[in-house]
C-alpha cells in the first residue's frame, strides 16, 4: 500500500536534490592546508590558460606525496557526488549517448537489488552492487572519513611544524601564479616548473616531519582515508559506467529463466546453449521443479515440518506390531521390499520373515512378534526418512547455486 499522507504535497513541489549535505562536510573538515590545496585544486581545474599536459603536470607534482593532496580529492568528491545527481555517471546509450537521469538510476540500482537476490540468494552487496556501492558517497558513507581527515590534520596543524608552514606557502604561490595568469595568453614556463619543484621538495619534507613515531598514527589516518575516498569514488564510477549492462545481464537470465516451463522452448535452450551450467539447469529444471514442497517452506522447525507431512500421508499406518497381517501388508509397500518379495501363497509370518532378511534384520533365535516389532519400527523409520529426504530436496531446489 502507498502511504497518502504527505504525498500531494510532493506531488506539487520539487525535490530540489543537491549535494550541498556534502559540501558542507567538506567545507567543515578544511583545516589546515586542507583549504589551500583545495583552492589550487578548483583554479587548476577552472584556469583556461593552463593546458591539459600544464594541468596534469602540476597535479603530478600535488601528488607527490598524495596523502597532502587532499584538497584535490575534496574537490573530486564534491563533483562526484553533484554528477550522480546530474546523471552524467551513468552508461552512455549506444544510440544517442543518453546517460540517463538520477531518478533512472536509482530505479535501476533498486531493480538489481531484487535481481541479485533472485539469481544469488544473497545480498547484492556481496558482489559490491549494493545501492551504496553505486551511490553511497552521496548518501554520506564518507563522511566518517572525511572527519578523520579533519581530525588528524587538526592535531598537526596544532604542532605548528615549520615544514607544514613552508607546503602552504608552496602551494599559495602556485595558487598566486595561476591568479595572476588571467585570460593572459603570456605563460613563464621557467616560473612554473621552479613552483612546481619546490612544491615537491616541500612536500617531502613535510612528509618526513610526519613520520616521526608520534605523529605517525595520524600520517596512518590520512593515508587510510584518502584511500576509502579514492576507492569509494572509483567504484562508484565504474558501476554506474556500466549499470545498464549490469543490469540488462541480470533481466536477462530471470527473463530466460521464466521461459523453463515451456518444454519446447526449454528443449530448443537446452539444444542450443553450449554452457553446462545452462544445460544443466534446464534439463533438470521438470524433475527439480516437483520436488518442491510448498508445505515445508514455512517457519516451522525441521521436525515440526516432517510430522505434519507423515501426519496428511496418513503415517505412520500400522501402530501395532501385534497386528501381522497389517505390518505384513505394510512391508509389501515399501519400496525396498516390495519389487524384491512376492506375496502369493505367503503367510504373513513368513512375508515378515523374508521382508526382515531383506532388510539385513536378524531373525535368528527370534519369534515372530519380536520380528515384527523390529520391522514395523524399521519401516516407520524409513517413512520418517523419505520425508527428511523430500525436505533436503526442497531446501536444495530452492537454494541458489
Amino acid at each position: 500500500m502507498t502511504v497518502k499522507q504527505g504525498l500531494t504535497s510532493i506531488a506539487t513541489s520539487d525535490p530540489a536534490f543537491s549535494n550541498q549535505h556534502i559540501q558542507s562536510v567538506l567545507t567543515d573538515a578544511a583545516v589546515g592546508w586542507i583549504e589551500k590545496s583545495r583552492n589550487l585544486a578548483i583554479k587548476v581545474d577552472a584556469s583556461e590558460v593552463l593546458t591539459e599536459g600544464q594541468k596534469g603536470d602540476l597535479n603530478d607534482s600535488l601528488e607527490t606525496v598524495s596523502y597532502l593532496n587532499i584538497g584535490r580529492y575534496f574537490e573530486d568528491l564534491d563533483k562526484h557526488t553533484t554528477n550522480i545527481l546530474n546523471g552524467s555517471l551513468g552508461e552512455p546509450d549506444p544510440t544517442d549517448g543518453n546517460t540517463g537521469t538520477f531518478l533512472e538510476h536509482l530505479g535501476t540500482i533498486d531493480s538489481i537489488q531484487s535481481l541479485y537476490e533472485s539469481l544469488y540468494g544473497k545480498d547484492a552487496g556481496s558482489n559490491g552492487k549494493s545501492v551504496d556501492d553505486f551511490v553511497g558517497s552521496l548518501r554520506g558513507t564518507l563522511i566518517s572519513d572525511t572527519q578523520s581527515i579533519k581530525s588528524a590534520v587538526t592535531f598537526i596543524n596544532n604542532l605548528a611544524l615549520s615544514s607544514q608552514t613552508d607546503y602552504e606557502t608552496a602551494l599559495q604561490d602556485l595558487i598566486d601564479f595561476i591568479d595572476t595568469l588571467d585570460d593572459s595568453t603570456f605563460f613563464d614556463e621557467s616560473t612554473f616548473n621552479s613552483l612546481r619543484s619546490v612544491l615537491e621538495s616541500r612536500a617531502s619534507t613535510f612528509h618526513a616531519d610526519l613520520s616521526a613515531g608520534h605523529i605517525e598514527p595520524k600520517r596512518q589516518i590520512l593515508i587510510t582515508a584518502r584511500n576509502n575516498i579514492i576507492e569509494q569514488i572509483a567504484g562508484e564510477t565504474n558501476n554506474l559506467g556500466s549499470i545498464t549492462t549490469y543490469s540488462e545481464s541480470l533481466s536477462n537470465v530471470v527473463a530466460y529463466q521464466s521461459l523453463a516451463s515451456n518444454n519446447t522452448i526449454k528443449d530448443l535452450i537446452i539444444k542450443s546453449t553450449t554452457n553446462n551450467s545452462w544445460k544443466d539447469y534446464f534439463e533438470n529444471y521438470n524433475d527439480r521443479f516437483d520436488q518442491q514442497n510448498p508445505l515445508f517452506d514455512t517457519n516451522s522447525t525441521d521436525e515440526e515440518k516432517i510430522n505434519q507431512t507423515l501426519k496428511l500421508k496418513g503415517l505412520p499406518d500400522v501402530t501395532q506390531y501385534l497386528d501381522l497381517d497389517s505390518v505384513a501388508q505394510k512391508a509389501l509397500r515399501d519400496d525396498r521390499i516390495k519389487t524384491r518379495l512376492g506375496d502369493s501363497g505367503k503367510t504373513s509370518e513368513k512375508i515378515i520373515e523374508e521382508s526382515c532378511v531383506l532388510l539385513g534384520i536378524t531373525v535368528a533365535g527370534k519369534n515372530v512378534y519380536t520380528q515384527s516389532k523390529q520391522l514395523l519400527d524399521n519401516l516407520n523409520k524409513h517413512d520418517r526418512d523419505v520425508v527428511k529426504q523430500e525436505l533436503e530436496l526442497n531446501r536444495t531446489v530452492n537454494t541458489n547455486s
